[in-house]
C-alpha cells in the first residue's frame, strides 16, 4: 500500500542561520554536539516525518534510530536534490522562503543522510536551476552556504553541484558556460510521451535557451533523448527535497516537476510547441500578430546569442520589448509562452524525465526494473501560490509531506494545495505509459498517515481539500481550483 505523511504544525516557522540550522534538542541518535540555542521546530518536524513515516520504527528513541538507513546502504551514492529555481523571486514582495527549499530542511536531511551512511559512499547536494539563476548569490541568500560550513565543522563530506552545462547572464541573455556538467544522453524513443506528438518536430520552445538542437536532435521523428547529469545517474538513491508551489506551465511543481533539475542541458526539455490551439501549438492564446511575432523575434535573439551575435541579440531583445509590455499588460485576458492550462507540452517532459530517473542504469541505459531508490520530503512550512514557479506569493501551511513515492507525494500536496488532479495532465496522463510505468495502484489506494487527526488514516482523495487553505492559481490556470468548482 502507498502512503504520504503529512506532519502539520500551525506555530512552525523557519529558524535563522545563527546556529547553523542545528537541532534544539540533544536527540538520542544526533550524534554531533552542536545545539542551537534558538528553538528550531524544523528539525523537529523533519525528524517527526520520519518517525510518522514508519521508518526504522523498533529503533525509534536510541541512539540506533537510522530512519533514512531503510533506503540507504553504506557505501551508496545518495543525491540530495533541493529546489533551488532562482536567486530572486519575482514577485518583489514574494521573498525567497516561498520560492526555493529552505536551509534548515536540507540541513536536517543531510544530517539522517550521514547518519545512514556511516562516513562511507558519497553525498551530492545538486540542482540545475534557471539558466539565469545566480547560484552563488543564491548560496549566500538563502543562507545555504551556512548548511555547508556546518557539515565541514562537523567532518560530513558533501559535494555541492551546479548540474548546468550553460548559464545565461546580463540583461541581454549571454550564454556561458557553467563548467563542470558531465551530460549523458537517454533515449526514451518510441516509449516517450511526445512519441504521439512527432507531428510537432521542429516546433518544441524552452523559454530563454536556443531550441535550435532541441529539434534537430534531442526531440526528432523516432528519438527523445534527455541530457541527464552524470552524478543523478550515478545515484543510488535520490532524496527529493522540492518546493511546492503553483506553476504557469504544469499547475502545480513538487517532487515529479522537481526532476526537471537533473537535466544539464535545459535545450533537452521541451516546455511549450510553437504556434496557438487553433494550429496545434499551445504556446499561447491571443493575437497571433502579437503573441507569435515575439516568439519569433524571442528564438532569433537566443539563436543569436548562441552564434555569439551579442549586440545584435541584444537588438532583438530591445525590439521586441513592446510585444512584451503587450503581453505584460493583457496578462489576464491572454496567455503566451505556454502559460496556460492548455500546455500539452511540459507534462510530457516531467514523465518522461520521472520514468528514466526510475529506469535508466548509471549508464544510462533503460532498464525493465527500478534502478534507484527514491525518498521526497516537501517543504511547505511556507508554500508558493498564484504566479509561480518564478513569481510566488508566500503562504503558511506549516507542513512537510514525505513519501517513497513521487506520485503519491503530489496527490498529497494537491489535496493540500485544493487542486484537482482530474485537470493537471503531470498526473491524469500517467496510467497512459505503456512502459516503464511510474504508478502502478489507483490513487484511491494511496493512504495518508499524519500527526493531525482529521486528515489521518483517510484515502488521498478522501482527505479534505486545502484543510490549511486553499492556493490560489497561477494565472491561465483558474480552472484546477477545486475552491471555483464548489
Amino acid at each position: 500500500m502507498t502512503k504520504v505523511y503529512i506532519e502539520h504544525r500551525r506555530s512552525s516557522y523557519y529558524p535563522t542561520e545563527t546556529y547553523g540550522f542545528a537541532p534544539s534538542e540533544r536527540y538520542p541518535e544526533y550524534p554531533w554536539s552542536d545545539i542551537s540555542s534558538e528553538s528550531n521546530t524544523v528539525y523537529e518536524m523533519v525528524r517527526n516525518c520520519l518517525r510518522g513515516y514508519g521508518l526504522d520504527r523498533e529503533n525509534y528513541g536510541t541512539e540506533k534510530w537510522n530512519p533514512l538507513g531503510e533506503f540507504i546502504k553504506k557505501g551508496d551514492t545518495v543525491v540530495i536534490k533541493p529546489n533551488w529555481v532562482e536567486d530572486k523571486n519575482e514577485n518583489k514582495k514574494g521573498g525567497i522562503d516561498c520560492l526555493v527549499t529552505n536551509a534548515s530542511v536540507i540541513r536536517a536531511v543531510i544530517d539522517y543522510t550521514s547518519i545512514a551512511l556511516q562516513g562511507t559512499g558519497r553525498l551530492v547536494v545538486g540542482d540545475s536551476p534557471m539558466p539565469d539563476c545566480n547560484l552563488p548569490a543564491l548560496m549566500r541568500k538563502a543562507h545555504y552556504d551556512t548548511v555547508w560550513k556546518s557539515c565541514r565543522e562537523r567532518g560530513i563530506k558533501i559535494e555541492i553541484m551546479d548540474f548546468r552545462e550553460d548559464i545565461v547572464t546580463g540583461f541581454a541573455n549571454e550564454v556561458k558556460p557553467a563548467g563542470g556538467a558531465e551530460e549523458m544522453i537517454v533515449d526514451l524513443g518510441r516509449e516517450s510521451f511526445f512519441a504521439e506528438t512527432e507531428c510537432n518536430s521542429g516546433k518544441y520552445r524552452n523559454g530563454i535557451v536556443d531550441a535550435t538542437r532541441m529539434n534537430q536532435y534531442y526531440h526528432i521523428k523516432g528519438h527523445h533523448r534527455y541530457g541527464i547529469h552524470r552524478t543523478a545517474l550515478e545515484a543510488d538513491v535520490i532524496i527529493n527535497l522540492p518546493k511546492p508551489k503553483t506553476h504557469r506551465k504544469a499547475g502545480y511543481t513538487a517532487a515529479l516537476k522537481n526532476y526537471i533539475g537533473v537535466c544539464s542541458r535545459k535545450i533537452s526539455i521541451p516546455h511549450n510547441v510553437m504556434g496557438n490551439e487553433k494550429e496545434g501549438g499551445d504556446t499561447y492564446f491571443g493575437p497571433k500578430l502579437v503573441f507569435e511575432t515575439e516568439q519569433r523575434m524571442r528564438d532569433l535573439q537566443n539563436r543569436l546569442q548562441t552564434m555569439k551575435k551579442r549586440k545584435r541579440a541584444l537588438v532583438m531583445k530591445c525590439m521586441r520589448t513592446p510585444f512584451w509590455l503587450f503581453r505584460k499588460a493583457t496578462h489576464k485576458r491572454f496567455f503566451g509562452t505556454g502559460n496556460w492550462y492548455k500546455n500539452d507540452t511540459i507534462w510530457r517532459s516531467i514523465l518522461d524525465l520521472n520514468r528514466i530517473m526510475v529506469y535508466a542504469d548509471k549508464t544510462g541505459v533503460l532498464k525493465d526494473v527500478p534502478q534507484r531508490t527514491f525518498f521526497s520530503l516537501g517543504d511547505m512550512i511556507v508554500a508558493g501560490h498564484e504566479n509561480g514557479p518564478l513569481g510566488p506569493t508566500p503562504i503558511k501551511t506549516g507542513c512537510l509531506i514525505c513519501s517513497e513515492d513521487p506520485v503519491a507525494f503530489d496527490m498529497g500536496v494537491i489535496r493540500l494545495m485544493g487542486l484537482d488532479y482530474k485537470r493537471l495532465p503531470v498526473l491524469n496522463r500517467i496510467p497512459q505509459a505503456k512502459k516503464y510505468k511510474l504508478h502502478s495502484e489507483t490513487f484511491k489506494e494511496i493512504r495518508v498517515g499524519s500527526n493531525d487527526k482529521k486528515i489521518d488514516g483517510t484515502s488521498i482523495e478522501d482527505m479534505p481539500a486545502a484543510p490549511y487553505g486553499f492556493f490560489t492559481p497561477a494565472e491561465g490556470w483558474e480552472v484546477v481550483s477545486l475552491r471555483k468548482q464548489r
